[in-house]
């Protein structure tokens, strides 16, 4: 019986262990790419590596990776708390290369707790675009605040590459930060007849959707031009357009890449992106929809107005995939909040629509609103 609890405390001690591993902070700084063979690496460890690991004061079975290869560094490697370490090819027992146009950087020592991975350039999970000669990439650290549901729950710190055109290798300068890494990100919003459109929400950061931060967001307005323009970290940005207010529609979601010390334009155009069988609307008082979708006999449309006044010119322009109007739908909203308006299927031609086909709404010769309609006639 004796024996069986001591196997029960050691399993349960174990499953604990196993089930709450210690996430220890980064260690790989700074990333400078001189060549495809002259490289430097800045490493900076937290004072947790000592706490965890105090009687570990070598780099010994540390491994460098990229995808040309693999290499221990050489023994004798000491460090000690507060430390900044520089790892060069020399520092290696054998021949590890960097591709700029896109590689990875991998360190691995579980002795110590380290296995951190960076990807770069035009390859698989790249967290950022290729360095050009002159920049580092930096992992920048910031501390954002994790929630539990609405509930802040505690800050954290987290990490991110960013590029760097003022490389600090082995600098007295504070690791994890960069000297010259913000870019200017601005451009353009358009609609689906080019026309600016003011008021809309540049949702966008420095992580990507899933990071455990990411409703932490910055935010640029277009202007009365459609115009935006903020300063930002020139890193790899997920970007979001929106109204803020209007919480049934993104028009369009994308990636981004700033470059540091430029102007980084941009022009995002409303119609390019449907998501499934909503419309996208530039007015955040207007929607517009249709059922069923798709749908193989009459199609219904429906507009909520809410509050929006306007004249009675409003019109259903119907395009096959080659751009050409098929049909054109008059509608009458008789002052109310809302109305109905229904097609047969026909085109003008006497034809039977079937396929896929781009529904806009049209207000005073304006197009406001689209969708996109699948018809299996």
């Amino acid at each position: 019986m004796k024996k069986l609890l001591i196997l029960i405390t050691v399993f349960l001690i174990s499953f604990t262990i196993n089930a709450n591993p210690i996430t220890m902070p980064s260690v790989m700084s700074e990333f400078y790419l001189v060549s495809s063979s002259e490289w430097y690496i800045e490493l900076s460890f937290d004072p947790m590596y000592y706490e965890y690991n105090p009687e570990i004061s070598t780099l010994d079975g540390l491994i460098i990776s990229s995808s040309s290869g693999s290499s221990l560094v050489k023994e004798g490697i000491n460090f000690t708390n507060g430390d900044i370490i520089i790892l060069t090819q020399d520092s290696l027992q054998n021949t590890v290369q960097f591709e700029r146009s896109g590689d990875f950087l991998k360190l691995e020592n579980f002795n110590i707790g380290i296995w951190e991975t960076y990807y770069f350039g035009d390859i698989e999970y790249s967290q950022i675009s290729s360095p050009i000669e002159g920049q580092s990439l930096v992992n920048y650290k910031y501390t954002c605040t994790y929630t539990h549901g609405e509930t802040p729950f505690h800050d954290i710190e987290n990490y991110r590459l960013i590029k760097d055109n003022s490389p600090n290798i082995g600098l007295e300068t504070e690791a994890f930060t960069p000297v010259s890494g913000n870019g200017l990100f601005c451009g353009v919003v358009l609609d689906g007849s080019d026309n600016p459109v003011p008021g809309i929400t540049i949702g966008y950061n420095c992580y990507a959707p899933e990071d455990i931060c990411d409703h932490v967001i910055n935010c640029a307005i277009t202007d009365e031009n459609g115009h935006f323009s903020e300063n930002e970290l020139s890193c790899q940005h997920y970007v979001e357009i929106f109204y803020f207010n209007f919480e049934s529609i993104v028009f369009c979601d994308s990636v981004i890449n700033i470059e540091p010390n430029i102007d980084n334009y941009f022009e995002f155009r409303l119609d390019t992106i449907f998501s499934g069988n909503k419309s996208v609307s530039v007015n955040p008082k207007l929607t517009f929809d249709t059922y069923p979708n798709p749908t193989d006999s009459d199609i219904r449309f429906n507009i909520q107005f809410n509050g929006y006044k306007f004249s009675d010119n409003i019109l259903i322009k119907i395009y096959n995939m080659s751009g050409e109007i098929v049909k054109i739908l008059p509608v009458k909203s008789y002052g109310s909040e809302s109305c109905i308006t229904y097609w047969d299927g026909i085109c003008t031609n006497g034809s039977a629509a079937s396929g896929q086909y781009i529904c806009k709404l049209e207000l005073n010769g304006k197009n406001v609103a689209e969708l996109k309609l699948i018809i299996t006639k």
